[in-house]
């Protein structure tokens, strides 16, 4: 058990090593194409719309894996209102999984759809995309990946949580 527990542990922390590395050069790298785009468009007077149109899907990429990672964190912005209103720490804890589950049940939805709308993508041709050498079924999987993701880290806070109660509250 407990080297299944090591290995579990090992597997989280290259998930968010390499979560926050592609949110890290994704920002790097939308930097740099920014840069690029300004420079040929302003100083050279030859706009490259490819740079733009890569720069915009790269900060969409970005927002969906480095949502994942706040997520698997427990960093992500979230409404605490109701820890000044409700005192019993058993009740806020109730609420906290019932709040998890319903954002569980929304990003798995968005899962669902985000799936069929990459694979649409996947069919059209090649042609279509308005980054070249891109095919928009690899940019149009960020969404799903990034929802995935989001969904199997409530999963696991949703266990996590409901673990903790149960052995809380017996």
């Amino acid at each position: 058990m407990d080297f299944v527990a090591r290995a579990l542990r090992k597997l989280h922390n290259v998930f968010d090593r390499g979560q926050i590395g592609f949110a890290v050069f994704g920002v790097a790298g939308m930097l740099i194409l920014t840069f690029v785009a300004v420079l040929t468009r302003y100083v050279f007077k030859i706009p490259a719309p490819w740079v733009e149109e890569f720069a915009r899907l790269l900060l969409i990429a970005t927002a969906f894996i480095a949502a994942a990672a706040v997520t698997q964190r427990r960093e992500h912005i979230r409404v605490d209102i109701l820890q000044y209103v409700i005192h019993s720490e058993k009740a806020r804890l109730f609420i906290h999984l019932v709040l998890t589950f319903i954002l569980l049940a929304a990003f798995s939805a968005f899962t669902y759809a985000s799936y069929g709308y990459m694979m649409r993508s996947w069919s059209l041709p090649m042609h279509l995309s308005s980054v070249p050498v891109i095919h928009m079924g690899f940019i149009k999987s960020f969404p799903f990946i990034g929802t995935m993701l989001v969904s199997i880290w409530l999963a696991v806070i949703l266990a996590k949580d409901s673990i903790e109660l149960a052995k809380k509250y017996r």
